[in-house]
This record gives C-alpha cells, sequence and structure tokens, in this order.
C-alpha cells in the first residue's frame, strides 16, 4: 500500500485486505493497553467519583 490512502479497488486484492486486517489488529491491541495521561486520563466516571467522595467526607450525606 506504501503510504497511500486506500480505494475501493484494493479490497478486491485479499493479500492488501489481510494486511490492513492485520494492522488493525495491531491497532486495536496498541488501544487496549493504552494508559492516558493528563487531561485524558480524568474520565467522567473518576469525576464523579471525586465529587461523591468529597461529599461524603464533607459529611453531607447521613
Amino acid at each position: 500500500m506504501g503510504g497511500r490512502d486506500l480505494v475501493k479497488e484494493d479490497m478486491d486484492n485479499d493479500e492488501t485486505v489481510r494486511k490492513l486486517g492485520k494492522q488493525l489488529a495491531e491497532l486495536h491491541a496498541l488501544f487496549r493497553e493504552y494508559e492516558p495521561v493528563g487531561m485524558d486520563a480524568r474520565t467522567h466516571a473518576e469525576a464523579v467519583r471525586r465529587a461523591l467522595r468529597a461529599v461524603f467526607e464533607r459529611g453531607e450525606v447521613a
């Protein structure tokens, strides 16, 4: 593929499709192991946990 954009006709070539599938699988594996840093690491769930913890620590919940 040589770094060029894929075109519809590339999907007719079984070898090209296999290479693309392999690269896609490697990309998925990379992102499964990826540990975000900085602002990306602050998920919505983490923000909710922090807010709830703060409420309990202030004693606002019985």
